[in-house]
């Protein structure tokens, strides 16, 4: 399983050393299996699709304004910081759900 926290970063062999648990949601409750993915409350999902943001984008409307203010002000800082402090996934969901996440 690989959530790839900020600053630890697992190597692709380490990865397949874990194992592969893409079968994970069979072994859920029937009543579970019949929910759809989006209303399933899934340990370590937070923020699953950090993986495919881009160095130097700018904020989303839903930050605050500081935020926003900030990243205007300060754009190329605020990108950098904005960007290091946001990617927490290093794969992409696809590989998180296949490997039991």
């Amino acid at each position: 399983m690989v959530l790839g926290c900020r600053g630890r970063r697992r190597s692709d062999a380490a990865d397949l050393q874990a194992g592969h648990h893409s079968d994970w949601m069979t072994k859920l409750p029937e009543h579970v299996k019949k929910r759809p993915i989006s209303e399933l409350c899934i340990p370590g999902s937070h923020d699953s699709f950090t993986s495919s943001l881009v160095p130097g984008s700018v904020p989303g409307p839903d930050q605050p304004d500081l935020i926003r203010k900030l990243a205007a002000d300060f754009p190329r800082l605020a990108k950098h910081i904005l960007y290091r402090w946001s990617y927490t996934q290093h794969k992409d969901v696809i590989f998180q759900l296949e490997n039991g996440i």
